[in-house]
């Protein structure tokens, strides 16, 4: 095709991947061979791009020509029906349905269960302060995300802070454990025919008694429900709702396999991304006190000792300059993947059918070109007066286009009430075991290696 690339071995860029995991990889692939370079992941040919205009192209612009992303892994039978797995018209239709569960007056009755799961938040972190010692914040920051989903999809109070052997919370972490499936998604990537394969036997990355499970957690959730007349408000009735309006407006709602499958995609989609930005926004402000301490002010000014909610948290301007520079530092995720469903020409370049795509968001993140200073933490850099001079296609922490994340105004919300709660009630502060620069894991998640480890003084 013409695109700089590595000469790739027997097991492309596996050993690659193994050496400095995706995102350095990504980094030396840029600095390399520029914007635009060609990969094997595994023997599956990918355009690595980090270049606006194309990635504006190709989101946006010929969206009609890349509505579909690539599946890596089979899936199991249950997951074969979420929103981020089905192409085409059946996307097309899903999407439109589920949208409007996370429409503003849906989350404005979540915020009461999002408050509560911050309370207890709030109550853990308390019990572990020690003056003398750091504390490791992310698996608080895990729990409370897992208390919201299960609040939020199922309806489910499981208190994950008290209880961390609670079955739905094992189960979850387990299907966004990839280690066990390690086999799995290296056979299918050196052998892609054996993707459809394995999801032809309902074999997947996820374990199968944990799919069980949620299985049954739905089906028994389903079958309550439509015993019980009283009025729910989490996911999990929202699309039992819309699935009894479109099937009376149009004759064809969501089945119970769609249920299913979209209520376990929003545990996976939601879990380890709004917990890791937590986590990070944490990391970032106890570095940058100065910032702490404005953000805390602007959280007095506002709203004072009210709760956050979807409506007041809309006044804090900075705390959102905040949180986007923390997702422009680190995106949860290391990259976005489409696939061309047709032969195509993108900024001049042939692109085939079937190539795969591949944006490394962190790179893209902390390209130069597009960000002055870039490895610096300056949420100036989302102000009012300067937001505008950002290439929205170089900031894609969500995607970007008519793809792009459906759950992202439930994410922020869910991340804005945890960091306002937290600062209401506690101080973030840098220690010796606080790595300033996190080193990073190597996995398909920016996550940091090593924990966030920060001391907590109550204010």
């Amino acid at each position: 095709m013409g695109v700089p690339a590595p000469k790739p071995g027997f097991l492309g860029m596996l050993p690659l991947y193994a050496k400095k995991g995706i995102i350095g990889m990504d980094l030396e692939m840029t600095e390399k061979y520029g914007r635009v370079s060609g990969i094997f992941h595994g023997r599956i040919p990918a355009l690595l791009i980090s270049d606006a205009e194309m990635i504006k192209q190709i989101f946006v612009e010929d969206f009609s020509k890349f509505v579909n992303r690539n599946r890596f892994v089979p899936s199991v039978n249950m997951m074969k029906k979420a929103v981020s797995n089905v192409e085409n018209e059946e996307w097309k239709y899903m999407r439109s349905i589920i949208t409007p569960t996370f429409s503003s007056a849906k989350m404005r009755e979540m915020c009461s269960s999002i408050n509560l799961c911050c309370d207890r938040l709030v109550k853990k972190l308390a019990s572990k302060i020690d003056p003398d010692k750091a504390i490791k914040l992310d698996e608080l920051c895990q729990s409370y995300t897992m208390d919201v989903i299960a609040a939020t999809s199922f309806g489910l109070d499981i208190d994950s802070h008290n209880n961390p052997d609670n079955s739905f919370f094992k189960n979850a972490k387990r299907t966004l454990n990839f280690s066990f499936s390690l086999n799995i998604i290296v056979l299918c990537m050196m052998f892609p025919f054996l993707t459809d394969i394995l999801d032809y036997l309902n074999i997947g990355h996820i374990p199968k008694d944990s799919a069980e499970y949620f299985i049954n957690v739905v089906n028994q959730a389903l079958d309550d429900r439509k015993a019980d007349s009283s009025t729910r408000r989490d996911f999990l009735q929202l699309m039992m709702n819309a699935q009894k309006e479109n099937s009376e407006n149009s004759g064809r709602g969501l089945t119970k396999d769609e249920v299913l499958a979209n209520s376990l995609f929003f545990i996976m989609a939601g879990f380890d991304t709004t917990s890791l930005t937590i986590a990070f926004t944490l990391h970032c402000i106890a570095i940058h006190p100065e910032v702490q301490e404005r953000a805390f002010r602007e959280i007095q000014s506002k709203l004072g000792e009210r709760k956050p909610n979807y409506d007041n948290v809309k006044e804090l301007e900075y705390l959102d300059m905040i949180i986007s520079e923390t997702l422009r530092l680190y995106p949860p995720a290391t990259r976005l993947n489409r696939r061309a469903n047709c032969d195509t020409t993108v900024k001049g370049l042939f692109i085939p059918k079937s190539m795969v795509i591949m944006i490394p968001l962190y790179t893209l993140h902390r390209d130069p070109e597009y960000w002055i200073d870039p490895e610096d933490f300056n949420p100036e850099r989302f102000s009012p007066e300067n937001k505008h001079t950002i290439n929205p296609y170089a900031y894609m922490p969500f995607g970007a286009g008519p793809r792009n994340c459906v759950g992202i105004r439930l994410a922020n919300l869910v991340t804005k009430i945890a960091i306002v709660t937290l600062l209401q009630n506690f101080q973030f502060i840098q220690t010796p075991e606080t790595e300033v620069k996190p080193k990073l894991a190597t996995g398909g998640f920016v996550r940091p290696q090593n924990g966030t480890w920060l001391q907590v003084r109550s204010r």
